[in-house]
Formats: structure tokens, C-alpha cells, sequence
């Protein structure tokens, strides 16, 4: 549960920080590492442009170790 908990934490964050950018995320699949409250964690971002392109929809997964993987996926306006 504590890695599951810090993961959701995690991905929340780097959701945050994709839809208060301003600029907005690249398009396509980027992955990467990042330390939160002491821990590590893996993490994987794929985006893409809806239909019209005025929205991206970016899918983000994140996995401390060997716990779960937490996905979340938010839509942010390309601007």
C-alpha cells in the first residue's frame, strides 16, 4: 500500500506539472526517473494530439520498484 500510495502522489505531480507547463509536452513517448519524498520512481508519458489538435491527451504511468504501476491520463489544451 505505501508504494502504491507514494506512486498515485507521484503521478499526480507529474500530471500537474504537464498541465501547468506553458509549453506544452512533446508528442510521443518519453520516459524517465524522479525522486520524490526520498524514493525513486520510474515514469513513462506518452502523448498525443486529439482530433482538431487544440487538446493533447497525455497518458502517464509511474512504478517505485517493484509495486504497482499507476496510471493517469489528463487533457490539456495545446495553447
Amino acid at each position: 500500500l505505501d508504494s502504491r500510495l507514494y506512486s498515485e502522489i507521484t503521478v499526480r505531480n507529474l500530471a500537474v506539472e504537464a498541465l501547468t507547463d506553458p509549453n506544452p509536452p512533446a508528442l510521443g513517448d518519453t520516459e524517465g526517473r524522479v525522486t520524490n519524498a526520498g524514493r525513486d520512481f520510474a515514469w513513462r508519458r506518452s502523448t498525443t494530439a486529439l482530433q482538431g489538435g487544440e487538446l493533447l491527451k497525455v497518458d502517464l504511468a509511474v512504478r517505485q520498484g517493484t509495486g504497482p504501476e499507476v496510471t493517469l491520463t489528463v487533457l490539456r489544451p495545446v495553447l
